[in-house]
């Protein structure tokens, strides 16, 4: 009796079955539904029935090398054709080929399932299902016997596209497609596709389609630059390149589009640098916004060509702005107003040409900043002037004089305070501008010498606006303090006319809190009597308003007026309070001794000696002639001048000499030099403690890059700096390596 297995048909005798049936199939003759149940039933009764590996194995090299003939034969026939219709003939075959393939693919499905799909979970990488199978042959028989021909005719037709010729975009993008596998579920190619899958793709046409792009664009570069204008040529660039990629996008893998545009920047953009950074000077130099934003764009497609475009910029801005400085006015007759007007006009001007032409790039704004602060901190008026410290000092004098009541209408704070803004936020030496001009604000409200409150709020809010809160603290807290010593006042005044208290003498006080004035320490002297009954009614006044605060009388920071008839003229003067109570004891007697003002002032004998020379140097006072006339001593004899005379009716005795403001000078630079050496010192603690360890080098530049936007520091302060807080023993230097500071905790 036979085996049982051995009544089962072989894997030859299957395939001999479907041979024929395989054979209509792929001569694209329509197959009914019923032979294909047939062919399908008899691959599963196959498959059910012959469970042993090798007997499928047999009915796959079987499927196998019919496809391989298959395509062979195709080869042979296909170049038979004319290559006036190669492509056609290619393109249908592959279209038929691929409609047959799925069919068969779906009459092999339990075969997937029982052997491809069991092998390939083994390992068996070589064996795939019939559909990718089929198109894995077509490109290692068809693509790879017509890849030379095809991509000859491809790359043609889109060179021909390119001419602006009509063309199949359609067969184009299948004949392209055929280099490219997809598995049977996938009706298009997508950016994701398997790397794997687009070797052939890659190989046999992407490579040779990049190469003939950038020939093509290189020659008609060449054409366009005889025949038109290199701006002509910068201006269509982006239109070149969009018009490649959108008709790329209809026909190429998506992979291909960025090595596209990466390569069409090359060309168009890296090889032609010379000529467009040569146009770029010209639309800089012209300060074309509208060209300039078409350049900057295509700059920006290739980011690390910036650099020169910065230096252009830089190189017009500052040139421009010195050559427009340089016509201000002579250097010995400079117009400050005019010079910070020019500044401003200049930052607006360009600030609005970075941003206009350059898109907003922060790069190039960033440059525009370095250059202001070039042109602002060196140029022809500040040597003039001396040095970049000295434009600090000078424009906190400027702020002070338009500040004050003689300010002219012209420079109302409307416009003027926006420009000084402008030149604050460049200068180096701000931490001098902002000690001076606090200083200065100190004497315009003590005085009451400035405009109004309000412009000084402005103005000190411009200042906090460029250089920090912390900068500007005490500044507002000095405008508060006058603000609220108006209001008290008021209250008092209004207490008076209630209680109806009146005065020989007109009185006003200002109330400031301690913290945000320097004042020198109160000196006890002796006051008129009509002084000391006015204070002590207007201190009983605020203790019972304000109880706990304590009052503290600054009389040398004080001043009034006094009227006296000189030779039947009435004068009034304008002194300080020591000064008018000297004045006052020669209503008693025409003359006194030094050291009789003295014990009758207790004024402290040097501030007496300068407040002398200042009422001698007016000629109101003078020394009764002696011996020793010249040398000012406690038993000189003062002596008021009864044929005192003036042009004017009012005049100011209250003039500080010149050496106390020379004095006064150089305590402000002791003090702004400790402050910088403070700041300096807090600095580089502060990164050290950060960063534990350091090179002095390294820390040198950290502290400079950290204070560069607010004081103009030296390295040799820092090294000094440095050597101090060793001796301080906030740091200490490396056992070894000296050149390596270290933070003691």
């Amino acid at each position: 009796m036979a085996n049982a297995s051995q009544l089962l048909p072989t894997a030859n005798v299957v395939w001999n079955n479907l041979l024929d049936d395989i054979e209509h199939l792929f001569q694209y003759q329509t197959i009914r539904y019923s032979k294909w149940m047939a062919l399908y039933t008899n691959i599963f009764d196959y498959c059910t029935k012959r469970t042993q590996s090798s007997d499928n194995h047999i009915l796959y090299q079987q499927f196998e090398e019919y496809l391989e003939n298959y395509l062979e034969r195709f080869c042979q026939s296909a170049l038979q054709s004319s290559e006036l219709n190669f492509l056609e003939c290619y393109i249908n075959q592959w279209q038929r080929f691929c409609r047959s393939s799925k069919i068969l693919h779906g009459i092999c499905s339990y075969f997937h399932r029982s052997y491809v799909h069991r092998e390939r979970n083994s390992g068996n990488d070589r064996i795939q299902e019939i559909y990718p199978l089929a198109m894995q042959m077509w490109q290692n028989i068809a693509c790879r016997t017509f890849h030379t021909h095809l991509a000859f005719l491809c790359l043609n037709m889109i060179h021909a596209e390119r001419q602006h010729q009509v063309i199949d975009r359609e067969l184009l993008r299948s004949v392209i497609q055929t280099h490219i596998l997809f598995d049977a579920d996938k009706s298009r190619i997508t950016l994701d596709t398997d790397e794997n899958m687009l070797n052939i793709y890659q190989e046999y046409f992407e490579e040779q389609f990049l190469y003939d792009t950038i020939e093509f664009y290189r020659s008609e570069i060449t054409k366009h630059l005889q025949e038109q204008s290199t701006l002509e040529y910068i201006l269509k660039i982006p239109q070149y390149i969009d018009e490649e990629v959108y008709r790329a996008t209809f026909y190429l893998h998506p992979s291909t589009i960025e090595k596209l545009i990466k390569s069409l920047e090359q060309v168009f953009i890296c090889d032609q640098l010379t000529i467009i950074y040569s146009e770029a000077k010209i639309l800089v130099h012209d300060e074309d916004i509208s060209n300039l934003k078409h350049l900057y764009q295509i700059i920006m497609r290739v980011k690390p060509t910036k650099v020169e475009l910065k230096e252009i910029v830089d190189a017009h801005i500052y040139q421009t702005a010195i050559e427009r400085i340089q016509r201000i006015s002579p250097l010995s007759t400079i117009d400050l107003h005019v010079y910070i007007e020019t500044i401003h006009n200049l930052h607006d001007k360009y600030l609005v040409f970075c941003q206009k032409s350059f898109d907003n790039d922060s790069d190039l704004i960033n440059v525009f900043h370095r250059t202001c602060r070039r042109f602002i901190n060196d140029n022809v008026i500040v040597r003039a002037m001396g040095n970049a410290r000295k434009m600090s000092e000078h424009l906190a004098y400027y702020c002070d004089r338009i500040l004050r009541k003689t300010m002219k209408k012209e420079t109302t704070g409307e416009n003027i305070f926006p420009q000084i803004k402008t030149l604050i936020y460049y200068i180096f030496d701000k931490d001098i501008f902002i000690k001076l001009y606090a200083r200065l604000l100190a004497k315009r409200l003590l005085n009451q010498s400035n405009v109004g409150i309000e412009h000084e709020k402005l103005m000190v809010s411009y200042i906090e606006d460029t250089c920090g809160y912390m900068c500007t603290l005490r500044m507002v807290q000095m405008c508060r303090d006058i603000e609220t010593s108006v209001n008290v006042l008021c209250q008092y005044h209004k207490h008076c006319q209630e209680k109806q208290f009146s005065a020989k003498i007109k009185f006003d006080a200002m109330i400031l809190k301690s913290e945000s004035w320097s004042f020198s320490k109160a000196q006890n002297i002796i006051l008129p009597y009509d002084f000391n009954h006015i204070i002590d009614y207007f201190t009983n006044f605020y203790n019972c308003v304000y109880s706990g605060r304590k009052l503290i009388w600054l009389h040398q920071q004080s001043k009034g007026e006094l009227q006296r008839y000189f030779q039947n003229r009435m004068y009034t003067f304008q002194v300080s309070v020591y000064q008018l109570i000297i004045l006052l004891l020669f209503n008693n007697f025409s003359e006194y001794s030094v050291k009789r003002i003295q014990e009758e002032t207790q004024i402290q004998l040097d501030t007496l000696l300068q407040i002398l020379n200042v009422l001698f140097g007016s000629n109101i006072l003078t020394l009764k002639k002696s011996v020793d006339q010249q040398k000012l001593h406690l038993d000189s004899i003062v002596q008021l001048r009864e044929d005192y005379t003036s042009d004017k009716l009012r005049v100011n005795l209250n003039i500080p000499e010149k050496s106390v403001e020379q004095n006064d000078a150089k305590a402000f630079q002791t003090e702004i030099d400790h402050d910088r050496t403070m700041m300096i010192q807090a600095t580089i603690v502060r990164i050290m403690k950060q960063n534990v360890a350091m090179d002095e080098n390294l820390l040198i530049q950290k502290v400079i890059e950290q204070l560069t936007s607010y004081s103009n520091v030296d390295v040799s302060v820092i090294t000094k700096c440095v050597k101090i807080l060793i001796e301080k023993e906030y740091l200490e230097q490396h056992a070894k390596q000296t050149n390596i500071l270290l933070y003691k905790a």
